[in-house]
Protein backbone atom coordinates (compact mmCIF):
# COMPACT_ATOMS: atom_id res chain seq x y z
CA UNK A 1 0.00 0.00 0.00
CA UNK A 2 1.09 3.93 -0.42
CA UNK A 3 0.01 6.87 1.33
CA UNK A 4 0.07 9.47 0.55
CA UNK A 5 0.55 12.85 2.73
CA UNK A 6 -0.38 16.59 1.97
CA UNK A 7 -1.73 19.54 3.91
CA UNK A 8 -0.95 22.79 6.00
CA UNK A 9 2.75 22.95 6.27
CA UNK A 10 2.74 26.31 7.21
CA UNK A 11 1.87 24.32 11.05
CA UNK A 12 4.29 23.84 13.17
CA UNK A 13 2.82 20.93 14.15
CA UNK A 14 2.70 19.15 10.33
CA UNK A 15 6.59 17.00 10.61
CA UNK A 16 5.91 15.50 13.64
CA UNK A 17 2.61 14.25 12.10
CA UNK A 18 4.10 13.56 8.96
CA UNK A 19 6.75 11.57 11.67
CA UNK A 20 4.54 10.04 13.55
CA UNK A 21 2.36 8.71 10.25
CA UNK A 22 5.76 7.39 8.99
CA UNK A 23 6.62 5.22 12.78
CA UNK A 24 3.03 4.31 13.07
CA UNK A 25 2.71 2.36 9.89
CA UNK A 26 6.33 1.36 10.41
CA UNK A 27 5.21 -0.53 13.29
CA UNK A 28 1.89 -2.00 11.74
CA UNK A 29 3.22 -2.82 8.30
CA UNK A 30 6.95 -1.88 7.12
CA UNK A 31 5.71 -2.64 3.89
CA UNK A 32 3.54 0.51 3.80
CA UNK A 33 4.96 3.43 1.50
CA UNK A 34 4.56 6.57 2.45
CA UNK A 35 5.08 10.06 0.34
CA UNK A 36 5.29 13.43 1.15
CA UNK A 37 3.77 16.14 -1.26
CA UNK A 38 6.34 18.88 -2.42
CA UNK A 39 4.45 21.22 -0.67
CA UNK A 40 6.52 20.97 2.29
CA UNK A 41 9.78 22.20 0.36
CA UNK A 42 8.16 25.97 0.76
CA UNK A 43 9.43 25.64 4.18
CA UNK A 44 11.62 23.19 4.98
CA UNK A 45 15.15 22.51 2.74
CA UNK A 46 14.46 18.70 1.15
CA UNK A 47 17.99 17.37 1.69
CA UNK A 48 17.63 18.16 5.37
CA UNK A 49 14.55 15.37 5.38
CA UNK A 50 14.42 11.83 5.23
CA UNK A 51 11.41 11.83 3.68
CA UNK A 52 9.98 10.23 0.04
CA UNK A 53 9.01 13.60 -1.51
CA UNK A 54 7.03 13.81 -4.52
CA UNK A 55 5.06 16.30 -6.92
CA UNK A 56 1.22 16.54 -5.65
CA UNK A 57 0.36 15.16 -8.76
CA UNK A 58 2.61 12.21 -9.07
CA UNK A 59 1.69 11.54 -5.05
CA UNK A 60 -2.21 11.64 -5.94
CA UNK A 61 -1.38 9.27 -8.80
CA UNK A 62 1.06 6.55 -6.91
CA UNK A 63 -0.92 6.57 -3.75
CA UNK A 64 -3.46 4.57 -2.75
CA UNK A 65 -5.05 6.41 0.24
CA UNK A 66 -4.45 10.38 1.24
CA UNK A 67 -3.79 11.63 4.46
CA UNK A 68 -4.49 15.61 4.21
CA UNK A 69 -3.14 17.05 7.33
CA UNK A 70 -5.15 20.34 8.72
CA UNK A 71 -8.25 21.56 9.18
CA UNK A 72 -11.32 21.56 6.89
CA UNK A 73 -9.73 23.88 4.61
CA UNK A 74 -7.11 21.43 3.95
CA UNK A 75 -9.13 19.01 3.25
CA UNK A 76 -10.83 20.90 0.72
CA UNK A 77 -8.03 22.26 -0.76
CA UNK A 78 -6.87 18.38 -1.37
CA UNK A 79 -9.96 17.62 -2.86
CA UNK A 80 -10.18 20.89 -5.08
CA UNK A 81 -6.09 19.67 -6.10
CA UNK A 82 -7.03 16.44 -6.92
CA UNK A 83 -9.68 17.40 -9.62
CA UNK A 84 -11.00 14.07 -10.82
CA UNK A 85 -9.05 11.43 -8.92
CA UNK A 86 -11.33 9.15 -6.91
CA UNK A 87 -9.10 8.32 -3.83
CA UNK A 88 -10.15 7.66 -0.55
CA UNK A 89 -9.14 11.11 1.83
CA UNK A 90 -8.74 10.78 5.60
CA UNK A 91 -8.21 14.04 7.51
Amino acid sequence: MIVGCTGNYRKPEYLNIINYIIESFNKIDSTVKILVSSDIEAKYNKSDLNLNIIEFDELIKKSNIIIAIGGDGTILSTCRRMNKSCKPIFG
